[in-house]
């Protein structure tokens, strides 16, 4: 199941995190769910493959799995075969919606999450 997560830690900054405020905390994670909500909506709507129930679009979900990780994935419950559209499988081509989303949205995600950072961190 194609799932793309953006944590802290993954930013290779875990030691500014370290003994900051719950708010501060509760701050960076509204700040990556925003960034990882964009993701999911963009996959939703920009993709190559034909649509013809919206099941696969729907399956494009996002989730909080950590105090500071969100992750967005393909739910396999509304469109089991989501992953086959996304990857490929047989003769159908690759459609890596999901990923191409991501790949648009990074530095976006990573720049909101940093000026939190840097603004949390002023105020320590």
């Amino acid at each position: 199941m194609p799932a793309l997560q953006i944590s802290v830690e993954d930013n290779g900054i875990p030691q500014k995190i370290s003994g900051l405020s719950d708010k501060i905390l509760s701050d960076i994670l509204v700040s990556m769910k925003d960034g990882m909500t964009k993701v999911m909506l963009e996959a939703r709507s920009t993709h190559r493959f034909i649509s013809r129930t919206g099941s696969t679009e729907r399956s494009v979900q996002m989730r909080v799995t950590g105090p500071t990780d969100v992750e967005d994935y393909l739910e396999l419950g509304i469109a089991s075969y989501a992953p086959y559209t996304h990857e490929g499988h047989g003769s159908w081509a690759p459609d890596q919606f999901l990923y191409e989303a991501f790949d648009r949205n990074i530095d976006k995600i990573e720049e909101d999450v940093q000026k939190t950072l840097d603004s949390a961190v002023e105020g320590v």
